[in-house]
């Protein structure tokens, strides 16, 4: 065997032990429901414009008027982010962090069969880093049901389905090393679930990836990761994901009474 093809066939065998020790414990039936559960997880890409203007004004003739108008100096930002989704509703809801669609003019998203499809952001919650996009299809998608994140303690196992490009797809386990509560007296106990403190290792791109727990029910949704020390990842609870949607359907109606054209899928 030549050195380059030693080389290469070592380094895929560590990317493999990187994954695989996280998972020995884990029961075959929670790998193969959270297996399972991957097909609710969807790619985001939102895309949009920024303008930059300059202390120098100047004036265009505007076509339709014949005025001129004063502007200043505008030079177009163009961006692109990226990030995933969670269907949690079969007519087409999908669920991702904020700071992925915010000020996104064009966001699309791709289905786990590799189908894309323009998808249109329908309520945005900016103090929880949550946004809920819709997508319209002539089928029901397969979605993840609600799980008690109240309920969670710590060493609970969890899952993801890493979505970033180093490691897209990836199966990833562990369990839940921290959890922040509040008082809340309308829950049971009189203590709220805040945050989630998994034991992951997440990549850039893995923002919005479902947290999961052993039947693939989902316990959170991640939002952020701690740079300076490894496996390390936050989630916003399911229970405040599932509270802010009821509300959004109790004010807009069932979510097949609301009406959303038709986009194309490719």
């Amino acid at each position: 065997m030549s050195p380059k093809r030693d080389i290469l066939v070592f380094g895929l065998l560590l990317v493999g032990l990187m994954f695989v020790p996280a998972l020995q414990a884990a029961p075959e039936s929670a790998i193969q429901s959270v297996l399972e559960a991957s097909q609710a997880v969807v790619g985001i890409r939102a895309e949009g414009a920024a303008f930059a203007g300059g202390d120098k004004p100047q004036g265009i003739v505007d076509p339709g008027t014949g005025q001129t108008v004063i502007v200043n100096n505008i030079t177009p930002i163009y961006f692109k982010k990226t990030g995933a989704g969670v269907i949690i509703d079969p007519g087409g809801m999908i669920v991702t962090n904020a700071h992925i669609v915010v000020q996104g003019g064009r966001i699309t998203v791709t289905l786990s069969n590799g189908f894309e499809i323009q998808g249109k952001l329908v309520h945005i919650v900016p103090e929880q880093d949550l946004a809920f996009i819709r997508v319209a299809v002539p089928i029901p998608l397969p979605y993840l049901p609600f799980s008690d994140s109240d309920s969670l303690e710590i060493g609970h196992k969890a899952y993801t389905i890493g979505n970033s490009t180093f490691v897209k797809g990836s199966l990833n386990g562990g369990e839940i090393s921290g959890i922040g509560r509040h008082r809340d007296e309308k829950t049971p106990g009189g203590n709220r679930t805040a945050i989630l403190q998994i034991n992951f290792s997440l990549y850039r791109g893995d923002s919005g990836c479902p947290v999961m727990d052993e039947q693939g029910h989902l316990i959170g949704l991640v939002a952020a990761a701690q740079v300076t020390k490894p496996d390390v990842t936050f989630a916003i609870p399911s229970n405040i994901i599932r509270e802010i949607y009821e509300e959004y359907v109790r004010l807009n109606g069932p979510l097949e009474q609301i009406p959303l054209a038709r986009t194309r899928i490719s």
